[in-house]
């Protein structure tokens, strides 16, 4: 394991930016990018926007205090009665930038031409 102690003000402030996490996005050995999203992350999205998937106000309110571009606006709960519940969708929601895409996941069903009725499926980005 390597140690590195800058001893001037100067080495520190180098270090420091030469140091960045966000200045490693790409490798300098092979141009391909370093930070990639890992399996925990994954789980933790597909775990998070499954339509069982609720929170209540606390944990919601403790998921948007780290929302740096949310704009003080709290959607209505999904469940109102007998406490208030919003859904793991909604807080992921808050979380993203915003864009405007809209789409079927790869998990809708297999006829396209049925009415809009509700069904089990939750294929609706």
């Amino acid at each position: 394991m390597n140690l590195h102690v800058p001893q001037s003000l100067t080495a520190r402030a180098e270090a420091g930016s030469l140091m960045k996490v966000s200045k490693m996005v790409v490798s300098p050995q092979s141009s391909k990018p370093v930070m990639s999203i890992v399996q925990d992350s994954l789980v933790a999205v597909q775990r998070m926007t499954k339509r069982e998937t609720f929170l209540d106000k606390g944990l919601f309110f403790n998921t948007l205090m780290w929302v740096k571009h949310w704009d003080g606006k709290v959607p209505q709960p999904a469940i109102l009665k007998p406490k208030a519940l919003w859904t793991g969708k909604q807080a992921f929601s808050m979380v993203l930038p915003r864009i405007n895409y809209k789409g079927n996941s790869s998990q809708s069903p297999a006829r396209k031409d049925t009415p809009n009725t509700f069904h089990n499926y939750d294929d609706k980005v």
